[in-house]
């Protein structure tokens, strides 16, 4: 569940009880460094408020359920606010994020959304976003990069109803991305009655049918490279004639050297964590 902005513990609570809730990603908590949100049955993470600086936000995870913080977390952008924690139920392994960025703050989500390559993970929070495709009237610059990200990144996918506002004034601000292979596992919704100046979000994950994520791609083992055998085979494979385009001149010429490397070089399964675009 998501929900931004000071909500009344008891209503956190009333939640937890009669909705079973066994996550809670919270922004705007509004909670400084001296306190701390505590929920009973529950597991406190916290990123506390600052005047000057963040404005806080919570995960709440259920004491059953084993978790674990993320770090180092991927690379949004300066000042903004981003917790990550993974849970594990039976063999099923689930990153999950919560994400606060103010407006007027720039934000780069390629990072973050490209690990759904190889995890299983869900980005919830309050994005400060406009743009038509999420159900908004206007655009922002957040809004638009959004959109690009998830053009250009098909693993993921972003599941918010564009004809339900998450906040009481119309807007979509709030937004859920998940991994595209498990979309029909999932129900977003939001809920009736825990509302501030936003709806709080409720996503439902059938994590037992979770399919397993795939391998990360192999790398090059360089350590074990048969330097001499990659210069002579790059030789013969760069011992034509160039084209006067320039452009195929440079797509023959990474050819070669995939091709070189591939004869030369032995691969290696990548270690957990390792990043797509390394």
């Amino acid at each position: 569940m998501e929900h931004p902005r000071g909500i009344q513990q008891s209503l956190l609570e009333e939640a937890a009880n009669q909705d079973n809730i066994d996550v809670f990603l919270l922004q705007e908590t509004l909670i400084p460094a001296n306190k701390s949100l505590r929920l009973r049955g529950y597991t406190s993470y916290t990123l506390p408020y600052s005047r000057r600086g963040p404005r806080g936000c919570t995960i709440l995870i259920r004491n059953h359920i084993p978790s674990k913080t993320i770090h180092p977390l991927p690379d949004c952008g300066d000042n903004i606010e981003l917790q990550g924690c993974t849970i594990t139920l039976a063999t099923t392994q689930l990153c999950i994020y919560n994400i606060y960025r103010s407006p007027n703050t720039p934000i780069n989500l390629d990072e973050i959304l490209a690990t759904a390559a190889t995890d299983h993970i869900i980005l919830g929070g309050d994005l400060n976003a406009h743009h038509p495709r999420l159900g908004s009237n206007t655009c922002n610059p957040t809004g638009r990069h959004i959109i690009t990200t998830i053009d250009n990144t098909p693993e993921i996918a972003l599941l918010n109803n564009p004809q339900l506002p998450t906040h009481i004034r119309g807007g979509r601000l709030d937004l859920t991305f998940i991994n595209t292979v498990i979309t029909h596992l999932t129900k977003w919704e939001l809920h009736p009655t825990l509302i501030s100046d936003h709806h709080a979000i409720v996503c439902t994950i059938n994590l037992a049918k979770l399919p397993k994520p795939p391998d990360p791609p192999p790398r090059w083992n360089t350590k074990k490279a048969n330097w001499p055998r990659f210069t002579s085979t790059l030789e013969e494979l760069c011992s034509f004639n160039p084209p006067t385009n320039l452009e195929e001149h440079a797509t023959l010429i990474m050819e070669a050297f995939l091709s070189a490397a591939t004869q030369a070089i032995p691969t290696i399964t990548a270690p957990k964590g390792y990043h797509k675009d390394h």
